[in-house]
């Protein structure tokens, strides 16, 4: 009779024996790198900077006020698209 387990063993110790030989720089690994503390830090002003621009915002239009500075007038369209909308004289 044909043992059918040791085929099935051979190959979980042979694949453990290959993930503990090639893994053996992961096993270094203790805490997020260098790079972690990048992103990190530039996330961390992107919020900064997104908030205190929000709060702000306020205060530079009361600023804006008693200056006496009218408020920038809203955007233009594109001068193309506005040539367009124009109506065409028809004789």
């Amino acid at each position: 009779m044909l043992d059918r387990s040791r085929p099935a063993v051979f190959s979980i110790v042979f694949s453990f024996a290959t993930i503990l030989v090639l893994a053996d720089h992961a096993l270094a690994y203790t805490v997020p790198g260098p790079e972690f503390l990048g992103q990190f830090v530039s996330l961390f002003i992107w919020i900064f900077v997104a908030v205190s621009s929000v709060m702000l915002w306020p205060i530079y239009a009361l600023i804006r006020r008693f200056r006496g500075i009218p408020p920038a007038p809203p955007p233009t369209a594109n001068p193309i698209q506005e040539k367009a909308s124009e109506p065409t004289e028809t004789p």
